[in-house]
């Protein structure tokens, strides 16, 4: 069975993705795909699996990678060919990076912790990146919003020039998982487009429910957070991680923005209005754009 892991990141509108693969399970399932979102890897059947390299008891990792071996030969007896998982906390946590851990810094043995229970199955690990300017600053703006406490403006960008690059996340990944095939896109290509992500990922293009796409938007508009300095090497950094990908990443991974309506300025992020977006101004649902 070939697996598809959608590991986020957090920010880049995974919950609308994770909203069509629901939206559309009956319709996937008849062709042989199955999806595990949230609601299922965090009922435990992720538990043992996720957290920080070293942390977690062996038995625990052990029990956690028999069962996902076992709901997998499940899904597979049940004529699954294709199965479609989405967890972003498998990359980390927004409190983790806002406590000044930075970027995602332990992506690559975290992932190879879940990759481990799905062992022979041919693994896609799939990963959306946004401008880092407004990463940092949609993090910050979610996380306080929640009551969390969060560093204040000067720390916040202090932390995001210090934390590294995209391209170090995915080197990392693709270290630590070198068997699986890395696809990546950006979500100023692609927030909008969670129709195209999954038919890519899967090959099947459904004829989509007519369902709305979720937004889970920070408050207000979360790039004043940072100095004007700080998004302007923010955006240059993550310019140059766009160049990298495009130019072929080092043959590390697959770069999935193309196509009409998908060519987006390099590090600005800013041309058009995405699902997770602070700068959008109703705090409910609306209608996508079907692709």
């Amino acid at each position: 069975m070939d697996v598809v892991l959608h590991l986020g990141a957090h920010r880049t509108a995974s919950t609308a993705l994770q909203k069509t693969l629901g939206a559309n399970g009956g319709q996937l399932a008849e062709h042989g795909i199955a999806y595990w979102g949230p609601r299922t890897t965090r009922a435990g059947l992720f538990d043992g699996l996720i957290g920080r390299p070293g942390a977690l008891p062996a038995e625990r990792q052990a029990a956690g990678v028999l069962r996902v071996a076992r709901r997998s030969r499940q899904a597979a007896r049940g004529g699954a060919e294709t199965l479609v998982v989405s967890e972003e906390n498998v990359l980390g946590s927004m409190q983790a990076a806002m406590a000044g851990t930075g970027l995602y810094p332990d992506a690559g043995p975290r992932v190879a912790a879940v990759a481990r229970a799905f062992g022979g199955s041919h693994l896609t690990l799939a990963l959306a990146i946004r401008s880092l300017d407004d990463w940092w600053a949609s993090v910050r703006g979610f996380r306080s919003a929640s009551g969390w406490a969060v560093p204040c403006h000067a720390a916040c960008g202090r932390l995001a020039v210090r934390s590294g690059s995209w391209a170090d996340v995915i080197r990392d990944i693709a270290a630590a998982v070198p068997d699986a095939r890395l696809v990546v896109w950006s979500y100023e290509a692609m927030a909008d487009r969670p129709q195209v992500v999954i038919a890519r990922l899967t090959g099947f293009r459904p004829e989509w429910a007519n369902t709305t796409l979720h937004r889970n938007a920070a408050p207000g508009d979360g790039r004043a957070v940072l100095a004007p300095p700080v998004r302007g090497r923010l955006r240059k950094r993550y310019a140059e991680d766009l160049a990298w990908l495009r130019a072929g990443a080092d043959g590390l991974t697959d770069f999935m923005d193309a196509g009409p309506g998908c060519e987006i300025p390099a590090g600005t992020g800013q041309e058009r209005e995405r699902p997770d977006d602070g700068k959008l101004q109703d705090q409910g649902r609306y209608r996508g754009r079907l692709a």
